[in-house]
């Protein structure tokens, strides 16, 4: 797996097309979860996934249940299809300003 520093201050993620299976959700996961301080924006649209359309914050230490705080994250875009709330994946999200739900045309 990926070693992440400290002084990582992640501010934006985006993660769009492609695939996320288990390594990778893992990764992301800890990502997320290492720089919850810092993370503003996150825009989720893998074209598959093998865990869920969200990333799980705690799924890097084997929780799928786990909550994370994300105090400065305003803005995240994820799949309107199938619908999710992020406090459903573990996502605390007290500074959000705007959800944006994303809608895959290309699905029949």
């Amino acid at each position: 797996a990926e070693e992440l520093s400290p002084e990582d201050n992640m501010q934006e993620l985006r993660v769009w097309g492609g695939g996320v299976a288990n390594a990778q959700e893992d990764t992301l996961s800890r990502r997320v979860d290492e720089n919850a301080s810092t993370l503003q924006v996150v825009v989720y649209k893998p074209d598959h996934t093998k865990g869920g359309i969200l990333i799980r914050p705690k799924y890097h230490r084997g929780d799928r249940r786990g909550v994370q705080t994300f105090p400065v994250l305003t803005h995240m875009s994820i799949r309107l299809v199938p619908s999710v709330m992020p406090a459903e994946f573990g996502w605390r999200l007290p500074a959000l300003k705007q959800l944006t739900l994303l809608l895959d045309l290309s699905v029949q």
